[in-house]
Order: C-alpha cells, then structure tokens, then sequence
C-alpha cells in the first residue's frame, strides 16, 4: 500500500495530538504527604525526548533525579494514566518556573509539570504552558496507598507514551 507524504504528515501530527492529550490527562500517585495548596515541579527522568528507551535507562535516569532531588524538598511517586498501568517514576521538587525549565533541560524532557497554589499546568520546553482544568487533589489517585498496590505489569518498561509510541 502506497501511502503520500501527506497522509503520512497527517499522520504523524495526528500522533503528536493524542500524545499531546494524554499529557493533558494525567494522574499522579505520591505515597508522602502533600499539602494541597503546594507549589513546585513535577519532572520525570524516563525517555529523555520522547526516545524510546529501555528499562534500565529509565531505572538509572529515576535513581540520579531522585539522587539529585534529596538536596531539595522533594517527594517521589509515579505520573501516568489513570489505571497506573503506564507509569513513569515522578518526584516532586519546590521549584519555581525558571528552576522547572532547567531540570527539563537537564533530564532532556520536552514538558514538566508546574503546581502553583493547588493548580497544575503542563509546561513545555518551548515555554507554553496549558493549565489542566483539575486540582492536583483531583489528579491524585488515592487508592494506591502502597506500591505494592500498584499494578504488576508498567508498560512504560516496554515502551513509552501513555498507551501511545511516541516514535511510531
């Protein structure tokens, strides 16, 4: 089947937009206790750039963000879709805008998430930042209390995207 370059484009920016909205759809689980009102960065270390990169990658990219993270008051956990079948390792940092654009920098991410004053927006590396219509209460998923309560299986060790490849 021959396929134009037009339909392939379309095709390709059809991608982007569904990746694009799951972002916008996520959830979060932090097992540490988070004022409701918090204000701060959430980032994740998985597949710098939308790369699809393996399990070990990812386990390594977490543990140096957690690493780094200590120094600052941070509370780790995961962000994915709302069944936590696909998760990525998260950690919460009291950061402000312009700290959020360097740790994006630094773990070659193309977005972060910002709090401010319970609020959540998805902030871009090109600096657009589109807020969610949900408090960070209402994006938090309460009833996992424990990891081990989190599904078995995370499909973000096979690949990544919230149900979507991002390299298709």
């Amino acid at each position: 089947m021959l396929i134009s370059r037009n339909q392939s484009v379309l095709s390709t920016k059809n991608n982007h937009e569904a990746i694009f909205q799951a972002y916008l759809n996520v959830r979060f689980v932090f097992f540490d206790y988070i004022a409701s009102r918090a204000n701060g960065v959430i980032v994740s270390a998985n597949n710098p750039k939308g790369q699809r990169c393996g399990k070990r990658f990812n386990q390594r990219a977490a543990l140096k963000l957690e690493a780094c993270s200590k120094r600052l008051f941070a509370a780790s956990g995961f962000g994915g879709d709302c069944t936590m079948r696909y998760r990525e390792k998260s950690v919460l940092i009291r950061a402000n805008k312009k700290m959020a654009m360097h740790l994006m920098r630094r773990y070659r991410q193309n977005g972060v998430y910002l709090l401010a004053q319970g609020k959540v927006s998805l902030l871009l590396a090109d600096g657009q930042q589109f807020g969610l219509p949900e408090s960070f209460d209402a994006l938090q998923i309460a009833k996992f209390k424990r990891p081990r309560q989190l599904p078995r299986h995370n499909r973000a060790d096979y690949f990544s995207g919230f149900g979507i490849q991002q390299n298709a």
